[in-house]
């Protein structure tokens, strides 16, 4: 269920949420199931989020354990750093200087150093390495 977790940012204040993807762009971070197995949301639960900004959890932590998402920026054993994305496949995927699998590269990193420094759609200049 982890593996679906989604995240985006808010069309009305531009910080990041996190939770379940719902139709016409909106996050839910929180919901409880009753007894007769209807849905409450509790206030502030449910948030617009700019579509271009959704991205949705890799599978993959980096070094403290932190979830990697869609559009992070991540740094890595040789101090350069790459953006997270998908391909069509499905598939996680590196770029910058160079484009590996997302896989490839947790499969390198014997040190367990990679890192999310920021994510494209709020710290896009640290992808200058």
């Amino acid at each position: 269920m982890e593996k679906y977790i989604f995240r985006g940012v808010r069309v009305d204040n531009n910080e990041m949420v996190y939770g379940y993807l719902l139709p016409d762009n909106y996050i839910l971070t929180d919901y409880k199931v009753n007894i007769e197995n209807e849905y409450c949301l509790p206030n502030d639960s449910l948030f617009s989020v700019i579509p271009e900004t959704i991205g949705n959890f890799t599978g993959y932590r980096d070094k403290n354990g932190k979830k990697i998402y869609k559009g992070d920026i991540i740094k890595i054993a040789n101090g350069l750093k790459y953006e997270v994305s998908q391909n069509s496949t499905g598939e996680w995927y590196i770029f910058g200087k160079h484009y590996m699998s997302l896989e490839r590269i947790f499969e390198l990193d014997t040190r367990k150093s990679i890192l999310i420094v920021g994510n494209v759609y709020q710290n896009k200049e640290l992808l200058n390495n």
